[in-house]
């Protein structure tokens, strides 16, 4: 006779080695386990990216594509402002938003912030990299976008310019760009692209290992997945996945062969402790 046992009964039951037993367990999803914290230390990150008007020279796929980039190269003091005064603790928008990033020595830390409007609110932590920042807290239950910002908040650096930009109505950042913290290694999963308008883009997703050595020689950077000619939707779903290690920026660029194109991407990293 066979024996279908729960392993919970195996606790306090022996089973004799004569019998033929099928152990049987709870079914468990990875991914919805890790975002539990039933896994200790591990996440399971999804990054998103946009541009509305990616052109035909190369840009970083983020809301404000055409303007320059400075990377940060000393953690810094964020200045954050909204373009609405709406966003604010009396406001209809934004009350308060979460920024996660990484501290001077790489750590991932969190910080609430209360907005202000269109005056100027500071961060209490230096960041080094912005990972996400997203609405916490709104003044609006009903209607179009109730529950976001209402205007374009802003990230800047006191030092190195802007660092990431909340775009108004998402109530959430879209910057592909993202980064492994000190004593962690990330593990890309997935990439995809799309671009919903009438041109195709080039797509390539970088990352430059050693990013927080900011003498020379620096890290290299390297083409880790690229696409060329995409038009409407493309996803890879990676079978080996690509390792990065602590300290690594990851981001994506993207070109359109003539005029101006939409482009978004997704990629999916998990984030394990280095052992």
């Amino acid at each position: 006779m066979t024996y279908i046992v729960d392993p919970r009964v195996l606790l306090s039951d022996a089973v004799a080695q004569s019998e033929e037993v099928i152990g049987i367990r709870n079914l468990s999803n990875f991914v919805i386990d890790v975002n539990r914290g039933k896994v200790t230390d591990f996440s399971y990150d999804h990054v998103v990216g946009r541009c509305a008007d990616i052109g035909n020279q190369w840009e970083q796929v983020r809301p404000n594509c055409g303007t320059s980039y400075t990377w940060m190269t000393t953690a810094s003091i964020l200045d954050i402002t909204s373009s609405s005064n709406q966003d604010r603790a009396a406001g209809t928008g934004a009350h308060k938003i979460r920024v996660v990033g990484l501290d001077a020595n790489w750590d991932k830390i969190v910080e609430d912030v209360t907005l202000n409007g269109v005056s100027t609110v500071q961060t209490t932590n230096s960041f080094i990299r912005i990972l996400r920042a997203f609405v916490i807290e709104s003044g609006a239950y009903q209607g179009i976008g109730a529950g976001t910002n209402v205007g374009d908040i802003t990230f800047d650096s006191q030092t190195q310019g802007e660092q990431a930009f909340l775009s108004a109505g998402k109530g959430k950042t879209t910057s592909s760009q993202w980064a492994i913290p000190r004593g962690f290694e990330g593990y890309l999963t997935r990439v995809a692209v799309q671009a919903p308008g009438t041109r195709p883009v080039d797509f390539n997703l970088f990352v430059r290992n050693n990013a927080n050595d900011v003498t020379s020689p620096y890290g290299g950077a390297r083409v880790v997945t690229s696409y060329d000619e995409v038009g409407g939707r493309y996803e890879e779903v990676l079978l080996s996945y690509r390792k990065f290690a602590q300290y690594s920026d990851i981001w994506a660029e993207a070109k359109t062969s003539q005029g101006t194109s939409i482009v978004n991407t997704t990629f999916d990293i998990i984030t394990v402790p280095i052992v």
